[in-house]
């Protein structure tokens, strides 16, 4: 399975500029990092138009989602919300999963949406928007309101990446949606 080019980005921008111009520097850091896993099989969780593994397959919670279907999506689809588990997949069928600005909207189901990631997955790779100050801000949602480390250990039951992990900090990009930096966690052989 090959990542995400540069080329593959840029078809998103065209066909959503409001939100993606400006992200290439997280797509590419996730991209950089599923290359070290080199994965046989991806999942990724509300990929939007842009999967990080190219051939994943994509988790939504309905056919129809207001970002589209990935542009270079080859996978199959599995329609279900991560906020309910189990998730209707077998344990460690994936080499990698993959969530990038999904798990703050799960409404306090993230720790068991990491569960279920642990689950089903050998590696993770995870990325939230970096301790933005917006409590009330109804278009970035409260769901985003300073997500820190503390935050990403109480839904990780507290395992932090381990030494064998990264954690990049990816400065803001976009001009109304992205208000800040986004960090990024990789698990790499996690078990369940």
């Amino acid at each position: 399975m090959t990542t995400l080019t540069y080329n593959d980005y840029l078809s998103a921008v065209d066909k959503d500029p409001a939100y993606y111009n400006g992200r290439w520097p997280l797509y590419e850091a996730a991209a950089k990092l599923a290359g070290e896993i080199k994965p046989e099989s991806c999942l990724e969780l509300g990929a939007g138009r842009l999967t990080i593994i190219n051939g994943a397959d994509v988790m939504d919670s309905s056919e129809k989602t207001k970002w589209g279907a990935p542009d270079n999506f080859r996978g199959k689809t599995i329609i279900h919300n991560a906020e309910i588990s189990p998730w209707p997949i077998s344990d460690k069928q994936y080499d990698l999963f993959i969530a990038l600005q999904v798990f703050e909207h799960l409404h306090e189901n993230q720790r068991k949406a990491f569960e279920e990631a642990k689950r089903i997955s050998k590696n993770i790779i995870v990325s939230l928007p970096y301790k933005w100050d917006i409590p009330k801000n109804k278009l970035m949602y409260p769901s985003h309101h300073m997500i820190d480390e503390k935050t990403v250990a109480k839904w990780t039951e507290g395992i932090f990446p381990s030494c064998e992990s990264k954690v990049i900090i990816v400065p803001s990009s976009g001009e109304k949606i992205s208000l800040g930096e986004k960090i990024i966690f990789m698990w790499k052989n996690i078990s369940y």
